[in-house]
């Protein structure tokens, strides 16, 4: 989500500084807090998580850390320096047990570290007394890392003789990344100059859609690059996958709180063509 921010066009008066793991320790408060003092930033946009669901079971200290602790520690930072923190978290926090899009108000159920810590970030943050926003997406898919859609268009690349095997009973509203980082951007700089925004907003891809059939709108964006031949693709249930971690069923964003207050969702579909015919292109330039 950094490197989509970084793509983005800025305002002149601003400069954008991105800060990763590479610079500093994320744990070292002291550091934060030292450069957020040479910096003097006029809001802070927090994109940093452990993501790995499944891992994350396996590492639960070090998913506390970054989903939680470090959230926590910029929440207190951003507080004293009288500046809003923008947080991303993600639709994983509700249980997914009702077959319906979920609003700010529901109630959420993590089921797995993953989603145990990210909703702890979340408390942390409203706790602090800072500016802030948590803004809750899904299913990020993008240029930049390793995501959904670089991973079908990896599988796709590999020849027509693999069948891919998808979840035909999980519903998501996945979200195109650079969508994302356009409203966080925005909502920042919302922020910066004065404007009141909501502490929770749902701002996901629409409509909502299966795992299946998403891979099924992938492909056929693939297809229209002239792309052959494309492996054959197989529904099974989120039940019949041996996995660490525990997925919500259905966990749709509901975004109608968010086109209310002007930062309408984007349409996943429409962000398909360019970007799997771009990524295409790239790869056989590659």
């Amino acid at each position: 989500m950094a490197r989509e921010l970084a793509d983005l066009a800025w305002p002149a008066d601003l400069r954008p500084h991105f800060l990763g793991r590479a610079e500093f320790d994320l744990a070292d408060a002291g550091t934060l807090q030292s450069r957020l003092a040479t910096l003097r930033p006029i809001a802070i946009i927090n994109t940093a998580a452990h993501t790995a669901v499944d891992l994350c079971e396996s590492e639960p200290a070090l998913a506390h850390h970054l989903n939680a602790d470090l959230p926590a520690m910029l929440a207190q930072l951003a507080f004293a320096a009288g500046i809003p923190l923008v947080h991303v978290s993600t639709d994983y926090v509700f249980a997914g047990d009702q077959p319906r899009a979920r609003c700010e108000e529901d109630l959420a159920a993590p089921q797995s570290v993953y989603a145990r810590t990210k909703l702890a970030g979340e408390a942390a943050i409203r706790a602090s007394g800072a500016s802030s926003i948590i803004v809750r997406s899904a299913g990020l898919f993008g240029s930049h890392g390793q995501n959904f859609l670089k991973t079908i268009l990896a599988k796709a690349a590999a020849g027509g003789a693999q069948p891919i095997r998808m979840v035909a009973d999980q519903i998501s509203t996945p979200t195109p990344a650079a969508a994302l980082a356009a409203a966080l951007q925005r909502m920042a700089i919302d922020l910066a100059e004065g404007r009141s925004l909501p502490p929770l907003l749902h701002f996901a891809g629409q409509p909502p859609v299966s795992w299946f059939d998403f891979t099924a709108a992938i492909l056929a964006a693939l297809s229209r690059t002239g792309t052959a031949p494309l492996p054959d693709l197989i529904p099974v249930r989120l039940g019949d996958i041996p996995r660490a971690a525990a997925r919500p069923l259905f966990s749709a964003l509901d975004c109608n709180l968010a086109r209310q207050i002007g930062y309408p969702p984007p349409d996943w579909c429409a962000a398909l063509d360019p970007l799997v015919a771009r990524l295409s292109k790239e790869r056989i330039a590659a």
